[in-house]
């Protein structure tokens, strides 16, 4: 059995754990005008809580839970979209999340980091 690495989990819940995130994709959507691009605005709002964290050196291997608070689209609330789906994290809005977060907080780090995307209230039940 691999034992947890407690020095990188506390690293890593250091970097991002008791912290709120905000993130907004812009997104160029199709238009009928040439002349202006058109935009939608994708915001995530969300906190993150660091998971098993195994391995040694760049050989380490952790998982984090990137739990969603609020997600809107050009100011308007579309997290019941996202909750009719049943939270599929594979859906493309998610997967440029989870791109944003890799590129801007985590493509540094030298280890795997695994993220899995939750909306809040389905990451509380979970925890229950």
């Amino acid at each position: 059995m691999i034992e947890e690495n407690l020095k990188l989990k506390h690293f890593l819940k250091g970097m991002f754990e008791n912290q709120e995130f905000e993130t907004t994709y812009r997104d160029e959507v199709t238009s009928w005008n040439d002349d202006e691009p058109v935009y939608e605005d994708y915001t995530f709002k969300y906190y993150m809580e660091v998971g098993e964290v195994v391995g040694e050196d760049d050989m380490a291997v952790a998982s984090i839970n990137v739990i969603i608070t609020d997600f809107t689209l050009d100011g308007e609330d579309v997290m019941g979209g996202w909750k009719e789906i049943g939270y599929n994290e594979k859906v493309w809005y998610i997967l440029e999340l989870d791109n944003i977060i890799y590129e801007e907080m985590m493509k540094d780090i030298p280890i795997s980091i695994y993220p899995t995307f939750y909306a809040e209230d389905e990451y509380k039940k979970e925890k229950k």
